[in-house]
């Protein structure tokens, strides 16, 4: 699949992905992906850490990976509105320095 997603990358001129399909059971499938690791702007490490503080099993490499597997075979139970509210939020605080103060050592 990874090889598949490289050439598909390569030949359609992306650099970063997210496909998010509804699902027929109401869930939603989403696949994050991007080219390789030199992409800066799409870190999924911290895209898969704001999806898991809401909805556990978020997950999958430094350039693919996505929503959570559940055993019934559903996916993300969020709406595809939220879903998009959270990628933005990452991918827009990529160059902004934290606003929350440092944490006091005891």
């Amino acid at each position: 699949m990874n090889q598949l997603i490289h050439t598909f990358f390569q030949h359609a001129g992306f650099e970063r992905v997210a496909v998010v399909r509804p699902l027929a059971d109401k869930s939603i499938a989403v696949t994050l992906a991007k080219k390789s690791d030199f992409i800066d702007g799409f870190s999924l490490e911290k895209i898969y850490k704001a999806f898991n503080e809401i909805e556990k099993g978020w997950g999958g490499s430094s350039s693919l990976g996505g929503a959570v597997r559940n055993s019934d075979g559903s996916r993300s139970k969020l709406s595809i509105k939220k879903i998009t509210e959270i990628i933005d939020s990452v991918i827009s605080n990529k160059d902004k320095p934290s606003t929350k103060p440092p944490k006091k050592k005891k």
